[in-house]
C-alpha cells in the first residue's frame, strides 16, 4: 500500500490522517477523470475510486473550468501554437493568480490557472495532462470547505468532442 492520507479532504496533520492501517490486502482501484461536464465556466469531472480507508469503491468528484465562457477572457487566436502529434498548445494562463469561486465561497489563497483555448479547425481542444489538487474554501458564514480541483497542464485537439449534452448519466441532477 502506498504513503497516501486516508482522508485526502483533511490536513495532512490531522488525527485520523495518522492512523495505522493493519496489513490491508486492498488492491488499489480508480478509472480516469471523465472529462468536464462542461467545455466552459465551472464543471465537474468524476471517477469512481477506493482509494480511502474502507477500500470501497466510490464515486469521487472534482471541480473543473476547461476555460472561461466570456470570449474576453480568451487570448487572440495570434498567440496559438500548433505542437507535434495534435496537440494544442492554444492552452493559455490567466493573466495573474485567480481566487477560484465555488458556491459563493472564495478559495482562501489564489491559484495561477491554465486554460484550454479554441482550435482553429472543427476539432475540440480540452485537457490533457491534470493533476488534482486540494483548495480550501472559506464561506461568508465563516465555514471552511476543501474540494478537490482540476489543475490543466497542457491541453490536446482531438475530433471526439466530450461536451455532448447529457454525456455523463452519473451528473445528471449532480450539484456540487
Amino acid at each position: 500500500m502506498r504513503p497516501v492520507r486516508l482522508w485526502p479532504a483533511l490536513p495532512q496533520n490531522h488525527p485520523l490522517n495518522k492512523l495505522v492501517l493493519s496489513a490491508s490486502s486492498c488492491v488499489e482501484q480508480s478509472t480516469q477523470w471523465s472529462a468536464c461536464s462542461r467545455s466552459c465556466g465551472a464543471g465537474v469531472s468524476t471517477r469512481v475510486s477506493n482509494q480511502n480507508p474502507a477500500c470501497k469503491l466510490q464515486m469521487e468528484t472534482r471541480l473543473c473550468k476547461v476555460r472561461p465562457c466570456s470570449r474576453a477572457a480568451q487570448p487572440a487566436s495570434s498567440k496559438r501554437v500548433w505542437g507535434r502529434q495534435g496537440r494544442c498548445e492554444a492552452s493559455y494562463t490567466s493573466p495573474g493568480p485567480i481566487r477560484l469561486v465555488h458556491q459563493g465561497c472564495y478559495s482562501t489563497r489564489a491559484h495561477p490557472l491554465r486554460y484550454c483555448g479554441q482550435c482553429t479547425d472543427s476539432r475540440c481542444c480540452t485537457p490533457y495532462h491534470t493533476t488534482t489538487a486540494e483548495v480550501t474554501f472559506s464561506c461568508p458564514t465563516g465555514r471552511l470547505l476543501q474540494r478537490a480541483v482540476m489543475m490543466i497542464h497542457s491541453c490536446v485537439c482531438h475530433s471526439s468532442c466530450p461536451y455532448a449534452p447529457f454525456r455523463n448519466p452519473a451528473l445528471w441532477g449532480y450539484r456540487p
